[in-house]
């Protein structure tokens, strides 16, 4: 149990927009969201939710080429981010392919 404490440490949490990875840390869904939107942004993609509740976050890359290329896919990443125990709510980039 002390391992998944240390491991949600506050201070680890990201409260700005970083290049997202695997292994990131969010206080919480609204302060994660508020940071994928604010780095879709920034590099140019759109994101669509799959899955979402209360403990758990997966969305994909939904960017796709306009003009000559229309309906050709321009990023193919999947994100899944949920709540772990011992937590104290904070959300976890799980995966990030």
């Amino acid at each position: 149990m002390e391992h998944i404490t240390s491991e949600f440490n506050r201070s680890e949490a990201l409260t700005t927009m970083d290049d997202l990875k695997m292994g990131d840390i969010f206080e919480s869904k609204v302060k994660m969201l508020q940071v994928i939107t604010e780095w879709s942004i920034a590099c140019g993609v759109s994101f669509m939710h799959v899955k979402t509740n209360r403990t758990l976050y997966t969305t994909f890359c939904a960017s796709i080429i306009e003009g000559d290329n229309v309906g050709r896919d321009v990023c193919l990443w999947r994100m899944h981010a949920s709540v772990s125990k011992g937590s104290g709510g904070y959300f976890k980039i799980k995966s990030y392919t």
